[in-house]
């Protein structure tokens, strides 16, 4: 593998396309999203996991596609992503505010491909292959509302710690070998809507980011927000075999909505535009016992200045340990 050769690419990608005027991310370059935008889609945000206690979902996501500039066009930068991620909830019983408590953390395992190709020229394009640990989030407040029977609200909070590898980065300008993680923390807050009656999965959720500056490049992303919207419904009155299997569309629009901030020298001091992602696709899921399965499938469409990938998400979630609570029992 020509490092040499693929850091001139990349570099050729952020500066000889316009770095400016048709620039290829708009976060700092290098740094993933600090959550996929399809994450969300297929998930009954607002209600709370179904009995109390420890669980754990195993989280597998597969994409691939283009990075754009701001016009929508391909820079000469392709990507492929793989991650095997593993959340934790803690689901106490607790009340609070009226609602029921939970808290979660996730750490990912990456495999990130990335290839210089056209309109590279032939002579730099190249490819290299990246392993490394995700960042750390960690959602420390979550409430959860039952409304009326069925419909459920919810919102929360969290961090993004800067635990992933940020390597190829410490010297300046060099990205002979890229790192992933973000360098500084990402600060979100949550809020989510869910309708579940008469089979239907209605659900929505709103999350705002706001990162502070990465200490290794000075560079500091601009805040986003991120929309995901689910419409799934059983699919028992179709044929009784299919009852507990639910169906349906899901879609995401993600937006940075402050500027970038470079505090130094990193990719000429300057700054990048603002990101958009917009996503649609389908997604299917199963009860199997206390097993929850679900998959998504989404692409995108009208994306700008950011990685505008295909993907297929498959997640499990199981109890680990049930609480008997004593104080809900006696309150039910």
């Amino acid at each position: 593998m020509r490092r040499n050769t693929l850091k001139t690419a990349l570099l050729g990608a952020l500066a000889g396309l316009g770095l400016g005027t048709a620039t290829t991310e708009a976060r700092e370059p290098f740094m993933i999203a600090p959550i996929p935008p399809n994450a969300l889609v297929g998930v009954p945000v607002g209600a709370n996991l179904p009995l109390d206690g420890v669980w754990v979902s195993q989280r597998n996501l597969v994409s691939w596609g283009p990075v754009l500039d701001d016009n929508g066009n391909e820079v000469g930068l392709d990507l492929e992503a793989a991650a095997a991620g593993v959340q934790l909830h803690f689901v106490p019983g607790w009340e609070i505010l009226g609602g029921s408590y939970r808290a979660s953390a996730l750490v990912a395992g990456l495999r990130i491909r990335q290839e210089a190709v056209d309109p590279i020229p032939d002579f730099l394009q190249d490819d290299a292959l990246n392993f490394a640990l995700s960042d750390t989030l960690i959602s420390p407040l979550n409430i959860h509302w039952e409304l009326q029977p069925g419909i459920f609200a919810m919102a929360g909070t969290g961090v993004i710690l800067p635990t992933g590898e940020n390597t190829g980065r410490n010297a300046a300008n060099d990205f002979s070998e890229v790192g992933w993680g973000a360098g500084g923390y990402t600060f979100f807050g949550q809020t989510g809507f869910s309708y579940l009656r008469d089979g239907w999965n209605l659900s929505g959720s709103f999350m705002y980011f706001h990162s502070t500056e990465n200490p290794r490049t000075n560079y500091n992303s601009g805040d986003e927000i991120l929309l995901t919207g689910t419409a799934m419904k059983d699919l028992g009155f179709v044929d009784d075999a299919l009852a507990g299997f639910s169906f349906g569309p899901v879609g995401y629009y993600r937006q940075q909505i402050t500027e970038d901030d470079n505090n130094g020298t990193f990719f000429g001091g300057q700054t990048f535009g603002k990101a958009r992602s917009l996503g649609y696709g389908l997604a299917m899921s199963k009860r199997l016992g206390p097993v929850n399965v679900e998959f998504n499938y989404t692409r995108e469409a009208g994306s700008r200045g950011t990685y505008s990938p295909q993907a297929f998400q498959l997640s499990f979630t199981v109890p680990l340990a049930i609480f008997d609570c004593p104080w809900r029992r006696e309150r039910d």
